[in-house]
C-alpha cells in the first residue's frame, strides 16, 4: 500500500462513480490565540493498493503529533479495498474529519499515516499565531 495524495482541506466528497472531490487545501493555520480549539477538518486521503491486497481489509492508523513527539490524537480505521481491473492498482479515496484538535502552542505538527506497523505517508501542518489586526 502506497498514499497518492493526503491533504487538509475545508471539505471533502465523493461523488457518484467514486470521485473525490477536495475544496479548500492548506498546511497552515492562523490561530487568534492560544490554546486554539480547530473546528472540524477534513483530511483526504487517497491509497493505492497492490493486487494482494485488494479485496481484503486493511487497518490504517492516523497519528497528529506535536514537535515533541506528543500524539494530539490518534485514530484507526479499517477500510475494505476495492477490486480493480486486471493489470491495475486498487485506488480508494477517503474522506477523514478530524474534530476536536486542541492546540496548546504555535509550532510544526506532523501527521503520520500509519499500515503494518509503519509510517508509509506524512502531511505537515504548521499552526502560527494570527497577525493582530491594527482595527478596535
Amino acid at each position: 500500500m502506497k498514499v497518492t495524495l493526503c491533504k487538509f482541506c475545508d471539505f471533502a466528497c465523493i461523488l457518484q462513480g467514486g470521485k473525490g472531490s477536495v475544496i479548500g487545501m492548506f498546511d497552515a493555520i492562523y490561530a487568534p490565540n492560544f490554546p486554539f480549539d480547530q473546528p472540524p477538518v477534513h483530511l483526504c486521503v487517497e491509497f493505492e493498493f497492490d493486487v494482494e491486497e485488494m479485496g481484503r481489509q486493511q487497518v490504517i492508523e492516523l497519528a497528529l503529533l506535536d514537535e515533541d513527539a506528543i500524539d494530539l490524537f490518534r485514530l484507526r480505521a479499517e477500510v475494505q479495498v476495492p477490486q480493480a481491473p486486471p493489470g491495475r492498482p486498487s485506488r480508494l479515496f477517503h474522506d477523514f474529519i478530524l474534530g476536536n484538535m486542541r492546540f496548546e502552542r504555535p509550532g510544526s505538527y506532523r501527521l503520520d499515516i500509519v499500515h503494518d506497523g509503519r509510517v508509509v505517508a506524512e502531511e505537515r501542518l504548521y499552526i502560527s499565531q494570527a497577525p493582530q489586526s491594527n482595527f478596535s
